[in-house]
C-alpha cells in the first residue's frame, strides 16, 4: 500500500513454489533476516515488474533480490509491451483470465478475505509456468544473454533514491533557465527530504508545477509566495520561511547541471535506433530511451555503451 506514504508499505507477500503457495503477514513479521537466506542466493526469484516491491522489501531493512526473473522485461525483450500488467501477460501467454476486483484493495486490512487471499494467490502462482515458457522463447531467438544483463542490474543493492539524482533527472529542468535551474534543484530536495521524514507522497508536499513557478517567480516574502497556485494556507504556515530561505541559498548551493543536448541530436539518434528496434520486433523505448539518448551523446556513457543495446545499434553510434 503506497497510496498515503512516501514509500510502499509491505503488507502481504506471497511464495509460490511447484507444490505450494505461502502467505507471509508482513505487518506481524519482528525478524526479517529469516528471508534473507531466500532473498540473496538460492533459488530463481520469479517477479513481475519488481520495482515496487524493492522499494517495499527497503523499507524492512532488504535491498537485494538474486537470481531474479522479470516475467515483464523478459515479454519485452521478445517482442511484447514494455508495461504490460501481470494479469495480461497471464491472458496473452498462458490465455488465463484472471480475476480483477482486488485490484484496489486494501492489503493492510485483517483478516483478510477469500477474495483477497485467492487474488494474492494468483498472483504467484502462473509465475512458474511463464518463466518456462519465456526462458524458451529467449533461447530460441538468441536473446537470453538479453536478458540476463537485464537482470544483473535488478540484482545488484538497491537504496532510497538520491534527492539530487532525482531533481536533475526531472523534465522540469527543460523549460527554465540557468538561475531558476538552482532553485527548482534546491526546492526538489527540500520536497524529497520532507516528503520522507513525514513519510507523505511527494505530491503531498508540493508539486512540480508549484515548485516550477516558484524557481520562475523566486519569491522573497511571505505574501509573493502566497500568490503563486499551488501555495496552500498549510504549507505557507508550515514552511513558508523555509521555502524563502531555500531560495536565497539556491544560488550558492547550486550542483554541476548537465548542459542540454540539442533536441535534434537527441531526435535524430532516437529516430536510429526506433528503426533499429523494429526491425528486431522489439519496442523502442527498450531499446533506448530519451534519457539513454542523451546520456550516450552526452558522455558515451549509459545503457548504450555495452552489452546487447551496444552490439544491436552500433551502426547508430559509430
Amino acid at each position: 500500500m503506497r497510496e498515503r506514504t512516501y514509500a510502499p508499505q509491505l503488507c502481504l507477500l506471497q511464495f509460490a513454489t511447484a507444490d505450494e503457495i505461502v502467505f507471509v503477514d508482513a505487518l506481524t513479521l519482528d525478524d526479517w533476516s529469516v528471508l534473507q537466506p531466500l532473498l540473496v542466493g538460492g533459488p530463481v526469484k520469479l517477479l513481475h515488474s519488481p520495482g515496487q516491491d524493492f522499494e517495499a522489501l527497503a523499507t524492512v531493512g532488504l535491498n537485494q533480490l538474486s537470481p531474479m526473473f522479470c516475467t515483464q522485461m523478459a515479454h519485452a525483450l521478445l517482442g511484447g509491451p514494455p508495461q504490460i500488467g501481470y494479469a495480461g501477460l497471464v491472458k496473452e501467454r498462458l490465455e488465463v483470465e484472471l480475476a480483477k476486483d482486488q485490484t484496489r484493495t486494501d492489503w493492510s486490512r485483517r483478516p483478510l478475505s477469500e477474495a483477497q487471499l485467492g487474488y494474492a494467490a494468483d498472483d504467484v502462482r502462473y509465475l512458474g509456468e511463464l518463466y518456462r515458457q519465456l526462458t524458451d522463447r529467449l533461447e530460441e531467438q538468441g536473446r537470453s544473454h538479453w536478458m540476463a544483463e537485464e537482470m544483473a542490474v535488478l540484482e545488484q543493492p538497491w537504496a532510497l533514491p538520491d534527492p539530487l539524482a532525482l531533481a536533475l533527472k526531472s523534465r522540469s529542468l527543460e523549460r527554465l533557465e540557468p538561475a531558476e535551474k538552482c532553485v527548482f534543484i534546491a526546492l526538489s530536495q527540500w520536497r524529497e527530504a520532507r516528503a520522507r521524514h513525514s513519510d507523505k507522497p511527494r505530491s503531498w508536499i508540493a508539486k512540480d508545477g508549484f515548485l516550477s513557478a516558484v524557481a520562475r517567480r523566486q519569491p522573497g516574502t511571505l505574501e509573493e509566495l502566497e500568490r503563486l497556485e499551488g501555495c496552500t494556507p498549510g504549507l505557507l504556515r508550515n514552511q513558508g520561511e523555509v521555502l524563502l530561505k531555500t531560495i536565497r541559498e539556491a544560488p550558492a548551493n547550486c550542483p554541476d547541471i548537465p548542459e542540454p543536448i540539442p533536441r535534434e541530436k537527441s531526435r535524430e539518434l532516437q529516430q536510429k535506433l526506433t528503426a533499429i528496434a523494429k526491425a528486431h520486433g522489439i519496442e523502442p523505448g527498450i531499446l533506448a530511451s530519451r534519457a539513454d539518448c542523451e546520456e550516450w551523446l552526452r558522455a558515451r556513457a549509459g545503457r548504450l555503451a555495452s552489452g546487447w543495446r551496444a552490439e544491436l545499434a552500433a551502426a547508430a553510434l559509430s
